[in-house]
């Protein structure tokens, strides 16, 4: 059975909205993120709040950046699974 992950990269490439490069770029990108210590991927990076406000991107929990991960590539599989049923 693929993982949330291999659904989604399928399902992207077989789009024509990836190509298998950027699968693979992505996929070192999340192991990358997945690391622990700081956050590496989003430093520097800012968020602007809905006041106009400005708060750091960065998500130095490991485990809420795995969860997040988690989150994304669950919720796209379940989109990618109920439109093909």
């Amino acid at each position: 059975m693929a993982t949330n992950f291999e659904m989604f990269a399928a399902d992207r490439v077989a789009k024509g909205w990836f190509s298998a490069g950027e699968v693979d770029e992505l996929r070192r990108a999340v192991k990358q993120d997945l690391r622990p210590g700081p956050d590496t991927l989003r430093q520097g990076l800012e968020f602007v709040t809905a006041d106009g406000g400005t708060v750091p991107a960065t998500i130095d929990d490991r485990d809420d950046r795995y969860r997040l991960w988690d989150e994304f590539f669950a919720a796209e599989a379940a989109i990618i699974k109920a439109v093909v049923s």
